[in-house]
């Protein structure tokens, strides 16, 4: 009995130790061990749980490039059936860019407030809603108004890549955002072929923008799958969720979450303000992103602007797709109101008209 009182002391005297050093524990606080996200994320690794959510905003991402790739040919199909002059075609592409510049803050801050999963899952339903009901558009001016509501949505749709990065250890967020990358790749082929093929065999340009606006109804089928974001929940006042949500990670990649408990966010620390971004800390990193995205975003939409004012491939899918129709003769469409004409099968005419060209 002596012996076991004696090694209950040593035993207690070696967990006193280790608590008041904390050598194995992520942290300390109060002499207890604790963790933080982070510690969690790098020890559950990249696994299972990483894979579902990168696939869950990999749908979101192919929606987002989806409608805005279309944008490069739907300025010509709309052109077959409404008068329109170039600039105006033009104000299709701008006004989406418009509203995601509004949208991308209001939903960031969304998030801030109700949680990233419900701005990202938001903005999906906003971006199909608007996407499928551009479709029903019965004149240009409505058109632009739906697009503009359209790019709106689309501005939400970052949230999936800062879920995937927060999911992911620290060595492997920048690979996560590059894995992220292949689904708009996979979008903006894929509303490429679906152009062909719908043009081609339909030639309605109302079908093509309903099938494009399906994969963000798929993303918000998926709703339930998306985990929120555990550092939202901390800040919200909510730990108990937060220790949930990362009990479910680490039991899918078939890990332990770090002994101890998760460290509570402190007030002063819960809520950022966007004048921090140019603070001490905070300010190279913001300079460099800024200046990194600047002119990638030119370049994209210098591409995108070319694509639209210029003879492309596309077209002639809406080429054969009215010679399907019995059009295979000299005049495909009335140069009076179309902006392409067809001197024989698969020679597509450089003349363009004068209120097409948006000259007086």
């Amino acid at each position: 009995m002596v012996e076991d009182l004696g090694l209950k002391t040593l035993n207690g005297c070696q967990d006193e130790k280790k608590l008041r050093n904390g050598s194995d524990a992520a942290g300390r606080e109060n002499d207890v061990l604790t963790f933080t996200v982070d510690d969690a994320v790098n020890r559950a690794g990249y696994g299972k749980f990483q894979i579902r959510l990168l696939i869950l905003a990999g749908v979101g991402w192919i929606a987002d490039a989806c409608e805005i790739f279309i944008l490069s040919v739907i300025g010509d199909f709309l052109a077959c059936d409404w008068s329109m002059h170039r600039w105006q075609i033009a104000l299709l592409t701008s006004i989406v860019f418009v509203g995601i510049s509004i949208g991308s803050p209001v939903f960031g801050i969304l998030a801030d407030i109700y949680g990233r999963k419900k701005s990202l899952v938001g903005s999906l339903a906003l971006l199909f809603v608007f996407g499928s009901v551009s479709a029903a558009s019965p004149s240009y001016l409505w058109m632009v108004v739906f697009r503009g509501c359209m790019g709106f949505a689309v501005g939400g749709l970052a949230q999936g890549l800062t879920l995937c990065t927060e999911y992911c250890p620290t060595n492997m967020r920048g690979k996560a955002g590059l894995y992220l990358c292949y689904f708009w790749s996979i979008g903006t082929v894929g509303v490429t072929l679906i152009a062909w093929v719908v043009m081609n065999q339909l030639n309605d340009w109302r079908v093509l923008l309903v099938i494009v606006a399906l994969p963000s109804l798929g993303g918000v089928l998926v709703f339930k799958w998306y985990p929120e974001s555990a550092r939202y929940y901390l800040v919200s006042n909510q730990r108990d969720r937060a220790i949930k949500v990362l009990q479910e990670m680490a039991s899918m990649n078939g890990v332990d979450l770090p002994p101890g408990q998760l460290v509570e966010v402190s007030d002063e620390h819960k809520r950022g303000q966007v004048k921090d971004l140019l603070s001490k800390e905070y300010r190279l990193s913001s300079i460099l992103f800024w200046y990194i995205w600047h002119p990638a975003e030119m370049i994209f939409c210098f591409k995108l602007a070319a694509v639209v004012t210029n003879l492309r491939l596309i077209l002639i899918v809406t080429v054969f797709g009215r010679m399907s129709k019995g059009n295979t003769g000299s005049a495909l469409y009335n140069t009076d109101e179309r902006p392409y004409s067809v001197k024989s099968i698969g020679t597509i005419s450089t003349k363009v008209p004068q209120k097409y060209s948006g000259q007086p």
